[in-house]
């Protein structure tokens, strides 16, 4: 109904009110929206930041790990699993940075991350070596053959070496031997993985019988030398077994500051014992 003062205005006057009235009401409208919408969208918007911020942190922490640089790692791994504790790239950071720290925990986090989404064949070797380090035989059995029957990747020799290890770890010495074959054979082997195999080799020596023993250390001493093996890799070839795995072993090494990082997954800060299982590898 119009107002009584509006029989005093003009047309144009009249025009620009109705107009400053529809603009007011279209205001009111959209405020009163907008303070319904808001609190629906502002939770999967915030999601959607923190899952980035997350992915960003785990992105650095895979660089720093790559690296050994276990305090960074881990000050980044835990900050993107803070963000985004269901993130796929959150787990697989604390996952690995456990692995590679050899926590056992890290096989919890291997198997969330496998149920939100799936592993790569670099998670798979990792899950299998934290696997075989605390006689998980049947996690490992599964990451391998994984490995090993991936119709569209060929294994790599730290596969091999991983597939060696399992079969040692369930006393199957032929299939232990073939893996280790393969290794020897596979033209992309590194001089670290030929390492880890002589200490593979020597370790089978020692838990065969004595007649078949000859045979395989003949085969393994007739194997050239890696090029700046140094005097352990040459020791391991040309002394008894036993003491030539004894001086590879001095080899082998932790990562530095493991210990200090060790409360990652465990919650209390201390370290994981160290198993007496075998030693496991990474491609």
């Amino acid at each position: 109904m119009p107002r009584s003062d509006d029989f005093m205005l003009t047309a144009e006057e009249l025009r620009l009110r109705k107009r400053k009235r529809r603009r007011l009401i279209v205001g009111i409208c959209a405020a009163v929206a907008f303070t319904c919408i808001a609190p629906l969208a502002a939770r999967p918007v915030r999601n959607a930041i923190k899952g980035w911020q997350a992915r960003r942190h785990a992105e650095k922490a895979f660089t720093l790990i790559e690296e050994a640089n276990w305090k960074d790692a881990r000050n980044e791994a835990v900050a993107a699993f803070q963000l985004g504790p269901e993130e796929p790239q959150a787990l697989r950071a604390i996952a690995r940075l456990l692995s590679r720290t050899r926590q056992p925990d890290a096989l919890d986090f291997w198997r969330r991350l496998e149920a939100k989404s799936t592993l790569t064949r670099a998670d798979r070797r990792d899950e299998a070596a934290i696997a075989l380090s605390f006689g998980e035989n049947s996690t490992a059995e599964t990451a391998v053959r994984s490995l090993l029957d991936d119709p569209g990747n060929s294994p790599t020799p730290g596969d091999w070496l991983l597939a060696a290890q399992l079969a040692m770890q369930k006393n199957s010495v032929p299939d232990a031997q073939a893996a280790l074959d393969r290794v020897y054979a596979h033209s992309l082997t590194s001089e670290p993985e030929q390492f880890q195999a002589v200490i593979l080799q020597f370790a089978l020596l020692r838990g065969e019988e004595p007649e078949k023993r000859g045979a395989h250390q003949d085969e393994a001493i007739a194997r050239p030398p890696e090029a700046g093996g140094g005097e352990k890799q040459h020791s391991a070839r040309c002394a008894d077994p036993d003491r030539a795995a004894d001086a590879l072993a001095v080899g082998r090494h932790e990562p530095s500051g493991v210990n200090e990082y060790a409360g990652v997954g465990r919650g209390d800060g201390a370290a994981s014992p160290r198993p007496g299982a075998a030693q496991t590898s990474r491609a």
